[in-house]
C-alpha cells in the first residue's frame, strides 16, 4: 500500500534517471554503484512507495510510464537546483 504523503530521497531520483538514461536495471547499476538485483529491488520498492508503475518493462529494456515521465521532469530540476546550491 502507498504512503499518503511519501518522502522521496536523492537516491530515488538518482535512481529514475539512471535508469532513463540507460534503459536498464542491468547498465544503469554500475553508474550508480549497485548491483543489477539491487537497482531491480530498488525501483521495484519505489513504484510500491509511489503506488503507481514508473516503468514499463519490455524485451527492449525500460521505459518511463506517464507518471514515470513526471516524475523525471522533478528529478531533473531538482537534482539541477541541488547541483547549483553545491
Amino acid at each position: 500500500m502507498p504512503l499518503a504523503n511519501p518522502r522521496l530521497d536523492v537516491r530515488d531520483l538518482r535512481l529514475v534517471l539512471a535508469i532513463e538514461a540507460t534503459g536498464s536495471t542491468t547498465a544503469a547499476a554500475p553508474l550508480l554503484h549497485l548491483t543489477q538485483p539491487a537497482v531491480s529491488r530498488a525501483v521495484l520498492a519505489l513504484e510500491d512507495k509511489l503506488g503507481a508503475q514508473l516503468f514499463e518493462r519490455t524485451p527492449q529494456g525500460l521505459s518511463a510510464t506517464e507518471r514515470g515521465q513526471r516524475l523525471l521532469v522533478g528529478a531533473r530540476r531538482l537534482l539541477a537546483e541541488l547541483s547549483a546550491l553545491e
